[in-house]
């Protein structure tokens, strides 16, 4: 399909952009001398993230494949598309907007009949840098290296002692920043918890569906430089 018939939200976003910094100047004139000029700083930063997140996309387009025009819920991918540019005109971060155009064309089939599926990993994903990525794509590795040549299912789970000793180390006690990532990552529903934290073995932690939809696209940029 020619990229050039893609629907473009950008022009959209940027028009939401545009009318944000307009309530923004006029709320803060109200009470800070000067105010338009933080208005006028909120839309050129804005408006430059969203043609950033613009290139991210066209470069995955370029690479893969979206099937619109013959998929009958095809009306599915545009609530996707703005839900990718809304991401970044809330100044996501060019890592998680790289793995979300990957999540969009990457899986067509996904964007094509669930409308919710950007903004959901959005949500899952936000905020998130290049450090919280990396553990992320560990975790998954860490799960290879207990269950070797295992196919995945609900039954399997992890410790935090777990990811020490794939990081060839000896668990004496657990740790501050393991916990904390393990921690956050359930949070945000990417792994659940299980187990009694008052008895051996603790807190386990198992991967969630969310965990499954972004994990491939999440690996595949986390350690690249962007």
């Amino acid at each position: 399909m020619n990229t050039l018939q893609l629907p473009s939200p950008a022009y959209n976003a940027q028009a939401m952009t545009e009318i944000s910094a307009a309530i923004v100047s006029d709320f803060l004139t109200c009470i800070i001398p000067g105010a338009s000029t933080v208005a006028k700083l909120i839309e050129l930063y804005t408006k430059s993230r969203l043609e950033s997140a613009q290139k991210i996309l066209i470069e995955r387009i370029r690479q893969g494949e979206v099937n619109i025009e013959f998929d009958p819920e095809y009306e599915n991918i545009i609530p996707n598309f703005f839900s990718y540019f809304h991401a970044a005109q809330e100044g996501e971060t060019n890592r998680v907007l790289c793995i979300l155009s990957d999540l969009l064309i990457g899986n067509s089939s996904t964007t094509n009949s669930d409308s919710g599926f950007i903004k959901r990993s959005s949500r899952r994903l936000a905020g998130m840098n290049q450090d919280d990525i990396a553990f992320l794509a560990t975790i998954e590795s860490v799960f290879e290296w207990k269950y070797p040549g295992k196919e995945n299912n609900t039954y399997q789970f992890i410790d935090d002692s777990d990811v020490t000793s794939h990081r060839s180390r000896t668990y004496v006690a657990p740790e501050q920043s393991i916990n904390s990532n393990l921690s956050d990552l359930a949070s945000r529903g990417l792994l659940y918890l299980g187990g009694d934290p008052e008895t051996i073995g603790g807190i386990n932690y198992y991967r969630s569906t969310y965990f499954y939809e972004v994990i491939d696209s999440a690996t595949k940029f986390s350690s690249i430089k962007i």
